[in-house]
């Protein structure tokens, strides 16, 4: 790991979601939160998945494999790294095509490698997809001449008419840098060559709590108040039956669009706000529509960095937070007891009593009692809600749940290589067994210990991932501990 441990960490976490276009995406904007730089997929720098790639001052990043680019299979590139390795970086894409020809290079495996980025140090991407057919052919044609043991289109041994052949011709224009973010959207998941978003992400942290990842919003922020920093990218107008005019605004967030609602009220507000192109600060409610999040927008600026804010101050979104009661999970008691809410808030009664409430205040609460009693919940809205049932049963208080924190002792050692891909394998065992528990890694190496919090895995402890992990780590090298529960 050396002394890159967050960047090391990451490229582990993103090669053990590869499959999974969603946490890929949610893996790279923590990456942005912890400014670590994600560079383009480079055919002279990347190896087949995501790896520790250094720029020329030194500064540490990761380097997107030509594995993840959507389309692109490993066992396609594979050897074209392995070329690389071998014989050194491709000087040209005539050099590329002599040299990397073969069954795994077709059309759409490099059509989709150009268009992500991954040829940008032999060409220009718009002119090189202008001569993609002349390329194709030509990749081709070299890995028959080769196959039937011939020399090569490009070498010295078939007189000098064949050397003095045209190379490849890139003539075209090159495509506009828009043209290039939506390609490395569709497939990478994320802008990386012209993402103003980026930038955002630092912004976000002088922005109070403002929120400009789109997987940062969830169903359990329903009705939450949050504020979100974003770059609006269409804006269309509506009508209501009585014909005040709304909007509905698509607002472009790291890791996708974000849809806000502008009603009329606001709207009179806001209406200079919202231009195509704009980079606007956004407070609101958090709505769901079916499993779509929306922004029900209040209130809404042009966003300027050396500028403060003027919308009103909302408290930091989070899925859980603390009210009336105590917990994060759904409580149960076989008797008389105290049982605690889903989100925020309590319920008691005799019987086996289950309370979901959210907040501070009277409301919304269901609770269900096996036994003779009610059940009870505080929420966050007025009302209340009991519920009866008859029999009895025994008494037997049950502490709410609580996350538990597993730390892994991890041994550096002298092979870079082999660390990263142990590092690696741990984490894809941790994510065979979904749940909320935490995952800690103590670092050791000669004189120096390390504590690696890893904010974008969780796990579910089980004796059987012990041994699993302690099967690659050693033994004695994972324990686990219980955390407090929320609100306690």
């Amino acid at each position: 790991f050396k002394a890159h441990y967050p960047v090391e960490y990451m490229a582990a976490a993103l090669n053990a979601r590869l499959d999974n276009t969603d946490k890929t995406i949610s893996s790279i904007n923590e990456c942005f939160r912890l400014d670590i730089p994600i560079r383009l997929p480079d055919i002279n720098r990347s190896s087949e998945l995501f790896a520790l790639d250094q720029d020329d001052a030194g500064r540490p990043g990761l380097r997107v494999g030509l594995a993840a680019v959507k389309g692109v299979g490993e066992s396609a590139v594979r050897p074209l790294v392995e070329e690389r390795r071998k014989n050194g970086a491709y000087k040209s894409l005539d050099d590329f095509c002599r040299r990397a020809g073969g069954p795994g290079v077709n059309r759409r495996t490099l059509e989709s490698m150009i268009k992500a980025g991954a040829f940008d140090s032999l060409g220009p991407r718009g002119a090189m997809l202008s001569a993609l057919d002349q390329i194709v052919a030509t990749a081709q044609r070299e890995a028959q001449s080769r196959s039937s043991g011939q020399s090569s289109l490009f070498g010295n041994d078939l007189g000098a008419s064949v050397q003095e052949a045209p190379g490849i011709i890139l003539a075209g224009n090159d495509a506009s840098p828009e043209e290039k973010a939506g390609w490395e959207r569709e497939l990478l998941g994320v802008a990386l060559s012209h993402n103003p978003l980026m930038s955002l992400s630092n912004a976000a942290a002088g922005s109070g709590n403002a929120i400009v990842a789109l997987d940062r919003l969830s169903e359990e922020m329903q009705g939450q108040s949050v504020t979100v920093l974003g770059i609006i990218s269409t804006v269309t107008e509506r009508a209501r039956r009585d014909g005040q005019r709304f909007y509905i605004v698509a607002l472009d967030l790291l890791g996708g669009q974000l849809e806000v609602i502008i009603w009329p009220e606001s709207l009179q507000r806001t209406e200079d706000v919202w231009h195509p192109a704009r980079t606007v600060r956004v407070a609101g409610k958090v709505r769901m529509r079916g499993d779509q999040v929306e922004l029900v927008c209040d209130e809404a600026e042009e966003y300027a960095p050396d500028r403060p804010s003027t919308l009103s101050a909302t408290p930091a979104p989070s899925p859980r937070g603390n009210g009336n009661g105590n917990g994060a999970a759904k409580a149960k008691t076989g008797g008389n007891g105290n049982g605690n809410g889903h989100s925020n808030g309590n319920g008691n009664g005799n019987g086996r009593a289950a309370a979901k409430s959210n907040g501070n205040g009277n409301g919304n609460a269901a609770a269900k009692t096996n036994g003779n009693g009610n059940g009870g919940g505080n929420g966050n809205a007025n009302g209340n809600s009991n519920g009866h049932a008859g029999g009895n049963g025994a008494s037997a208080p049950a502490p709410p749940s609580a996350a538990r924190l597993l730390q892994l002792v991890v041994t550096e050692t002298d092979d870079p290589h082999h660390d990263a891909m142990l590092l690696r394998e741990v984490i894809g065992v941790i994510l065979e067994y979904p749940g909320r528990d935490r995952v800690n890694l103590d670092i050791r190496s000669p004189g120096r210990r390390v504590l690696l919090d890893m904010p974008v895995v969780s796990t579910g402890y089980c004796e059987l991932l012990n041994r699993r992990l302690e099967e690659l780590l050693g033994a004695d090298t994972v324990t686990v501990s219980h955390e407090m529960p929320l609100g306690v």
